[in-house]
C-alpha cells in the first residue's frame, strides 16, 4: 500500500493531515503549520528555555524531545520540522535547525525506531519536508536534508517509506521537467538505490517510465547533472534486472554513454560513465552491440584510447577491465584491438605496483601476444622494455604467480 503525500489537499479542500494527531496535538486548521504562528521565536536547540516551554506548555508531546549524546540540551523534533517548513524563517536559521535534526537522525537511531516507526504518517510528512528543502539553492542545506532522509530510511527500513520517497522523487521530476532542478533528487535517488538491496528492481517495476527522463537528461549541458544521472543508471543497469529494462533503453544508453566519454572533462563523470559501460557489457549481446556503434568516428575503442591517454589510475583500470570483457566475449575481438594503438597504453601501464591492475593488464596482453598481428606490427619491440621492467618489479615484491605469467 502506498502512502499519499500527507501535505496534499483532499477533494474537499482540506489537508489530509487533519485526520492525524500530529506531534501529540490534534490540528483542525486547513493550512497545517503545526501552530507555528503561536510562537514568536525560532526554536533553537541551544536554548533550553524554549525547549522546556515547548514540553511544559503541551505544545508538543515530550516524546519528541530527544537528547543527543554529549549535549546537555534536548532537541524537539516537532519544533525542528515546524521551523524547517515555515516559509518566513530565513534559510540561515534553518541551517542550524537542520544540523541539529541531522545529528538526531545520525546518533539516536535506536530512539527513532519506536518514535517514527509507529507514526508513519508523521514520518512521511518529515520526508516530504526534507524533499522540499532540497529545492533551495544552498549546497549545505541540500546535503544535510539528503543525509537526514537516508538516515531515517536506513533506520526504519520501512517499505512504505521507501515507496513514498520514490513516488515523491518521480512526481517532483515529472512536475518540474527541468533536469537542473531535478539534480538534487537524482543525487538522492542514486544513493538510495545503492543503499537498499533489490530497490533497482522495485524502481524499474513502479517507475520504468522515468528512464526516458533520465536518458534525456544525459544530453543536458551540465556535467554535474549528467554525473548524477549516470550514478542512477549504474545502479539500475544490472544484469540481474535486465529483463525489467525496456529494449529501447538498452539500445539508447550505450550510444549516449560513448558520446559522453568522448566529450566529458570531469573525472567523476568519466569514471561513473566507464563503470556504466562496464556493466552494460555484461548484458547479453552487449559486446557486439557496443563494438558496432560508430558515431562520426566515435567508437568504444576510440573512447577507451582517450581515457587511457589521460593516465588517471582509476580510469585506466576500468578501461583495462572493459578491454578484458571485450576479449572474453564470444566473438574474437583481439585483431580489432591490435589494429589500434591501445596495446601501447597497456604496455605503458605495466609501470605500476598495483597488483590488481597488473593482473588485469596481463589478462589482456596474454591473448594479444598469441596473434601473428602482434609481431607483424612490431608491438613486441615496443613492449619488451616495459615488460622486463615490470618483471623486475614483480621479482622484488615476490609475486610468483604474476611473475610466471609475465
Amino acid at each position: 500500500m502506498r502512502i499519499p503525500i500527507l501535505a496534499g489537499k483532499t477533494d474537499a479542500g482540506t489537508s489530509s493531515l487533519e485526520r492525524h494527531v500530529v506531534f501529540g496535538v490534534r490540528h483542525e486548521c486547513t493550512d497545517i503549520q503545526f501552530h507555528l504562528n503561536t510562537r514568536n521565536t525560532l526554536h533553537c536547540p541551544s536554548d533550553m528555555e524554549v525547549v522546556l516551554d515547548c514540553v511544559q506548555s503541551g505544545h508538543h508531546d515530550s516524546q519528541w524531545c530527544l537528547q543527543i549524546p554529549g549535549s546537555g540540551i534536548p532537541t524537539c523534533l516537532a519544533c525542528c520540522i515546524e521551523d524547517l517548513e515555515a516559509s518566513h524563517i530565513p534559510i540561515l536559521k534553518k541551517k542550524t535547525v537542520l544540523s541539529n535534526f541531522l545529528q538526531v537522525t545520525s546518533h539516536l537511531s535506536s530512539a527513532l525506531v519506536p518514535l517514527l516507526g509507529q507514526n508513519i504518517p508523521i514520518t512521511c510528512h518529515i520526508i516530504f519536508t526534507l524533499l522540499e528543502l532540497m529545492k533551495v539553492c544552498d549546497e549545505a542545506v541540500i546535503s544535510m536534508a539528503t543525509e537526514a532522509c537516508l538516515n531515517i530510511l536506513q533506520t526504519l527500513q520501512s517499505e512504505d517509506l521507501v515507496c513514498f520517497l520514490l513516488d515523491g522523487i518521480a512526481d517532483n521530476c515529472e512536475k518540474t521537467s527541468d533536469h537542473l532542478q531535478s539534480n538534487t533528487l537524482h543525487v538522492l535517488l542514486g544513493k538510495l538505490l545503492k543503499m537498499i538491496p533489490n530497490l533497482p528492481a522495485r524502481f524499474l517495476k513502479d517507475h520504468g517510465t522515468h528512464l526516458n527522463y533520465l536518458i534525456n537528461g544525459l544530453q543536458y549541458p551540465s556535467e554535474p547533472v549528467q554525473s548524477a544521472i549516470v550514478v542512477v543508471l549504474v545502479q539500475l543497469c544490472d544484469k540481474s534486472v535486465q529483463k525489467l529494462i525496456p529494449l529501447e533503453f538498452i539500445s539508447q544508453v550505450p550510444k549516449t554513454a560513448l558520446l559522453l566519454l568522448n566529450g566529458a572533462r570531469e573525472e567523476r563523470l568519466l569514471g561513473n560513465t566507464l563503470v556504466l559501460m562496464k556493466k552494460l557489457l555484461l548484458f547479453d549481446g552487449a559486446v557486439d552491440t557496443l563494438m558496432q556503434i560508430d558515431v562520426d568516428g566515435v567508437t568504444l575503442l576510440s573512447v577507451l584510447r582517450r581515457m587511457m591517454s589521460m593516465k588517471i589510475p582509476n580510469l585506466h583500470l576500468t578501461c583495462v577491465q572493459i578491454l578484458l570483457l571485450i576479449l572474453q566475449s564470444k566473438h574474437d575481438r583481439a585483431e580489432q584491438i591490435l589494429n589500434t594503438d591501445l596495446i601501447e597504453f597497456l604496455f605503458e601501464a605495466l609501470d605500476t605496483k598495483n597488483i590488481k591492475h597488473l593482473e588485469c593488464l596481463f589478462s589482456c596482453l596474454v591473448p594479444l601476444v598469441k596473434l601473428d598481428t602482434f609481431y607483424l606490427k612490431c608491438h613486441s619491440i615496443y613492449g619488451i622494455e616495459s615488460l622486463l621492467n615490470c618483471l623486475h618489479t614483480l621479482y622484488n615484491i615476490k609475486t610468483a604467480d604474476l611473475l610466471e605469467i609475465g
